[in-house]
């Protein structure tokens, strides 16, 4: 290892902020491990000065680019999806692990209990 970087990926908009709040990496047993990198801040703003939010999966391999393999983006125009992502050590039999993601209750903070935040779970390959 050196002081390099081998893959470098920018955000698709100003103050995307890519990457300034989840990044983790999914364990892949039978090829290379996957990078996740989560952006709370992409997409059109709402109202309320929220975003839908993407996450960013990079597939790794012996050259790995920074094109991203897969993408999903928040199911509403606030979720602000990406907030937090990390891998979810659920033991299966599939042998890989799971993508868990949080989006934070809207608006943020709360101001009281109607607003309520959210969790995405994927399931790992090769389902």
């Amino acid at each position: 290892m050196d002081t390099s970087y081998d893959v470098a990926m920018m955000g698709e908009q100003v103050w995307e902020t890519i990457g300034c709040f989840g990044i983790d990496f999914i364990r892949n047993y039978q090829t290379y491990d996957y990078a996740v990198v989560g952006s709370p801040l992409w997409g059109p703003m709402s109202p309320l000065n929220f975003n839908p939010g993407k996450i960013y999966i990079l597939k790794g391999g012996e050259e790995m680019d920074s094109v991203p393999d897969i993408i999903m983006i928040g199911r509403t125009a606030s979720s602000w999806i990406g907030y937090d992502v990390s891998r979810a050590n659920i033991i299966s039999d599939q042998m890989s692990d799971w993508l868990i993601a949080g989006a934070p209750p809207e608006p943020y903070p709360p101001t009281d209990s109607n607003f309520l935040g959210c969790a995405y779970l994927w399931q790992g390959e090769p389902n």
